[in-house]
Order: structure tokens, then C-alpha cells, then sequence
């Protein structure tokens, strides 16, 4: 856990120098890490929200919907879905993603 704030650090500052790859991986090991330690889905699902607003803000789309499962996952298993064996619900719906990606 203690690598969680400089994975964030990381994050953030690749967004903002336009190192999506960089930010992107930061993220990935970010959420990957945190979602495995067994820590609160609260904070994580917190710091997302504000991740995923940055992510729009600075029109970084892709990166956004290759993190935003990570979140829905973790509101699946907070048990705010009736089903969590879905990713579908208030961030993410997998359908109109799989619908894009086979245009």
C-alpha cells in the first residue's frame, strides 16, 4: 500500500504531460494493486471517480475506457450491483463498448 501515492503522482503527471502510456500503466498497477490488497473499496472507488474525471477534462477517452471496468468491478464487489458477476452498472456498461469495439 505504500506505493499507492506515487502510482497516483505517476498517474497525474503523465495525464498532464500528454504520456498517456506512462499514465496508463501507473494506473493499471495502481488499481491492479489496490484492488488486490484487500483495502476498502470506498477510497478506491473515491480516488477513481476524481481519476476519471481527470480523464475527461483532459479528453484522454481511452484511457478512460480501459480503466473504468477496474471501477465497476470494485463497485461489484462494494455489492452496490445486483449482479457482480456483470460489468454493467452506473460506470460502466460493458455492451456499448464490445458494440464499438466490432465496428
Amino acid at each position: 500500500a505504500d506505493s499507492l501515492p506515487a502510482l497516483t503522482g505517476g498517474f497525474k503527471a503523465g495525464m498532464a504531460a500528454d504520456e498517456t502510456a506512462d499514465a496508463m500503466n501507473c494506473l493499471g498497477v495502481w488499481c491492479s494493486h489496490y484492488l488486490n490488497s484487500g483495502m476498502p473499496l470506498h477510497p478506491f472507488l473515491e480516488e477513481m471517480q476524481h481519476n476519471l474525471n481527470t480523464m475527461v477534462e483532459l479528453e484522454r477517452s481511452r484511457v478512460w475506457e480501459m480503466t473504468v471496468p477496474y471501477v465497476q468491478l470494485a463497485e461489484n464487489l462494494a455489492g452496490k450491483t445486483n449482479n457482480p458477476s456483470v460489468l454493467s452498472g452506473s460506470f460502466f456498461d460493458w455492451v456499448p463498448l464490445l458494440d464499438r469495439i466490432e465496428k
